[in-house]
């Protein structure tokens, strides 16, 4: 039985990869089948596309590489301090409901007597840093350290001390219950120590405030110490790209002008071993040059100045620019302290989504770290709280900053709505008064008395009696 012939223009049929013709010397070992690949033109076979030679790496930067980035790299410094002072740049208010204003202030300033704001900022970015950081609370609840906190027992928070992940390690047990809010991460911390034969203080895990950097998978983490991981780490490459780049513009510019010096016979100098006579040509080369602003020079010699070819090294130096840009996701005009670019840019918007991003990250990484502190100072029983928990809201202050000019109309905008709901009778002025003046400061919004009941009071008459 004859079998069936395909029609030269029929197309042929593949059941599956492995009837894919591979170019002569290719075998079924070394070419990918798990992505695109071409036979003709050797794209995705391994050996003959150079893109499959590229391999992602697991980096892990030694300790003294973090801090030399961030003690001794303007960039690298810049880009782990930045978007964590524009975090607490205008600072926060916190509103505790049923406590007055006389009574905050208080509170507000025992939070500035621990130093909240310096050591939250501090500990950011020391996590940022090395991979992981804590606060300390020296909590008086007269239990020792290694203990947990005994909420019914606070008697205040003594100090609050930052610590980086290489000053306090895993105790090496983790948390297996995985209702806990700490699962997977260490019980018990130990401060180190400068004395290796001595173990420094246990701590309990309920007495740090515990601040991560780029967060990992559980797994990975524990080549951590169950922290996370530096910045620096994912940003390095980007860093030395741009930072050797402009030091190799650094020396082009250097050696940008050359000074040739043909001299007769150099070759014949060289080979008698008279480098006498030539090191004295060269001095007066230069001594003339340097005196005179001239050069002295023989019949039979030569002088030309060559410069170097510095064609394409700007739009170099800008591709290095904008890969260390999309590395950090801080604008330009913020990181390269560069004008807006594009016609009529003017880079607010650039500005706005970068105060977006750093809203986030107000609400995902400073907000649970307050959060946490507030509570243990509300279970303080000698403190003002007299240790009953109560509701609270943290709310950060605008980091747009508007023009005095946009403040002014806003303001005059808000007075002839505020006046129209006067002429309306929706409101009364004492309510007007204590929305737009009751806090201490200029606010928009309007607070209005639930429980207050508004009567309509009669519109006098101005008109002229009759008779005058």
């Amino acid at each position: 039985m004859k079998k069936k012939q395909l029609r030269k223009d029929s197309p042929a049929v593949i059941s599956s990869p492995f009837d894919t013709p591979l170019p002569r010397g290719v075998t079924r070992d070394n070419s990918k089948f798990d992505g695109w690949m071409n036979a003709l033109t050797n794209l995705g076979v391994l050996g003959k596309d150079k893109r499959l030679g590229a391999q992602i790496g697991f980096q892990i930067l030694p300790v003294a590489t973090l801090e030399a980035m961030y003690q001794s790299d303007d960039m690298g410094s810049k880009i782990i301090d930045r978007p964590i002072e524009e975090m607490l740049r205008e600072g926060y208010d916190i509103r505790v409901e049923g406590v007055n204003e006389a009574d905050m202030k208080a509170f507000l300033m025992i939070l500035e007597g621990l130093g909240v704001n310096e050591k939250m900022e501090w500990a950011l970015k020391m996590a940022a840093v090395y991979g992981g950081a804590c606060i300390l609370m020296g909590i008086n609840d007269g239990k020792s350290p290694d203990q947990p906190i005994d909420y019914n027992s606070i008697r205040g928070i003594d100090y609050l001390t930052v610590l980086d992940r290489y000053e306090i390690t895993s105790a090496g047990y983790l948390d297996v219950n995985m209702r806990s809010l700490n699962f997977g991460k260490p019980v018990f911390y130990r401060v180190a120590t400068i004395d290796p034969t001595q173990l420094g203080q246990l701590i309990h895990y309920s007495r740090i405030i515990r601040f991560e950097g780029v967060s990992l998978p559980r797994r990975v983490s524990a080549y951590f110490d169950y922290w996370g991981d530096s910045r620096f780490n994912r940003i390095y490459n980007a860093i030395r790209g741009y930072q050797t780049g402009n030091d190799s513009a650094a020396a082009i510019i250097q050696d940008f002008t050359q000074l040739i010096l043909k001299m007769k016979d150099l070759s014949q100098i060289i080979s008698m071993g008279k480098d006498d006579i030539l090191i004295q040509r060269l001095q007066l080369a230069t001594m003339t040059n340097s005196i005179l602003n001239a050069l002295v020079i023989r019949d039979d010699e030569e002088i030309e100045r060559k410069t170097t070819n510095v064609a394409g090294l700007k739009d170099l130096l800008d591709s290095l620019s904008a890969r260390l840009v999309a590395a950090t996701d801080i604008p330009h005009t913020i990181l390269l302290n560069e004008s807006a670019g594009g016609l009529g840019s003017t880079g607010e918007s650039e500005k706005r989504d970068w105060y977006d991003h750093i809203k986030n990250t107000q609400k995902s990484q400073l907000t649970p770290k307050l959060n946490q502190l507030i509570n243990l100072m509300m279970l303080d029983k000698s403190g003002m709280f007299k240790g009953k928990k109560k509701e609270f809201t943290i709310e950060y202050r605008p980091l747009w900053q508007q023009s005095e000019e946009v403040i002014v109309k806003n303001r005059n905008v808000q007075a002839q709505t505020d006046q129209i709901y006067l002429q309306n009778q929706v409101v009364d002025q004492t309510e007007i008064r204590e929305s737009r003046f009751g806090s201490g400061q200029y606010s928009l919004d309007t607070n209005i008395d639930a429980n207050s009941i508004f009567e309509p009071k009669e519109i006098q008459s101005f008109d002229k009696p009759s008779g005058v």
